[in-house]
C-alpha cells in the first residue's frame, strides 16, 4: 500500500479552523515544539490534494512525490512567517508544488519544459486546491461556531440553510417540525445569524 492510500484509509484529518491554526502557529513560535507536530498533521492533506490533483497516474512515484511533498510541507511550517501577509496554506501549497514539479522534471528530463512554465502550470493547480482548501476550512470553521449556538437555534440554522444535505426548509416548516410560530423561528434565526457573525468574524 502506498503512502496516500494508507493515510487515506487510515486517518481522519480535518483542516484546522483558522483561530485554531492560529493559536497552534503561536505556541509553536512561542516554543511549544509540538505544536509543529500538530501543525503538520493537520495540513498533511495539502500535499494528498496536490498529488491527487496532478501527478496519481504516476503510481510508481506516489511515495516518493509523498515523501517530497511532506518535505515540502515541513519547511513551510518551520519557516512561515505570517507578517508577510500569506495565508498559511498559499505559502506552503507553493513550496509542495514547486518541489513536486521539479522532481518529476528532472527524474523524466523534461528538459523543454522551462521552470517558469512549470511555475504557471503549479500556480493554477495550486489556486484550485486552494479554494477546496478554503471550503473546507470555511465548514470547520462554521461546524466549531455552530456549536456556540443553543441546540435549537441550531437546528433551526441547519434546517433553514440545508446544512445536513437536506432542501432548505421555510420558517413556517421549521416552526411545525420543532413546535414553534413562524415569527418565533425568524426571531431565533436572525439571533442565531447575528451570534454566528460574531464568532466568525
Amino acid at each position: 500500500m502506498n503512502s496516500i492510500s494508507y493515510i487515506k484509509q487510515n486517518l481522519n484529518i480535518d483542516a484546522l479552523p483558522s483561530d485554531v491554526q492560529e493559536d497552534f502557529f503561536n505556541r509553536f513560535w512561542a516554543g511549544e515544539l509540538e505544536m509543529r507536530e500538530e501543525l503538520i498533521i493537520h495540513n498533511i492533506h495539502l500535499v494528498i490534494y496536490a498529488i491527487l490533483t496532478k501527478y496519481y497516474n504516476f503510481s510508481n512515484d506516489l511515495d516518493d512525490l509523498f515523501s517530497l511533498g511532506l518535505e515540502a510541507l515541513i519547511i513551510a511550517v518551520d519557516t512561515f512567517d505570517e507578517t508577510k501577509g500569506c495565508k498559511f496554506s498559499s505559502y506552503a501549497l507553493r513550496g509542495i508544488f514547486i518541489r513536486l514539479y521539479d522532481y518529476i522534471r528532472h527524474k523524466y528530463h523534461l528538459k523543454m519544459i522551462s521552470y517558469d512554465t512549470l511555475y504557471v502550470d503549479a500556480s493554477s493547480g495550486e489556486r484550485e486546491i486552494e479554494e477546496d482548501y478554503e471550503r473546507k476550512e470555511l465548514i470547520a470553521n462554521l461546524r466549531q461556531a455552530l456549536n456556540t449556538l443553543s441546540t435549537v437555534n441550531e437546528k433551526v440554522i441547519r434546517m433553514f440553510f440545508g446544512l445536513d444535505n437536506t432542501e432548505p426548509l421555510e420558517q413556517k416548516q421549521i416552526g411545525k417540525i420543532l413546535g414553534f410560530s413562524q415569527s418565533e423561528i425568524s426571531r431565533k434565526k436572525q439571533r442565531s445569524l447575528k451570534a454566528l457573525a460574531r464568532v466568525l468574524k
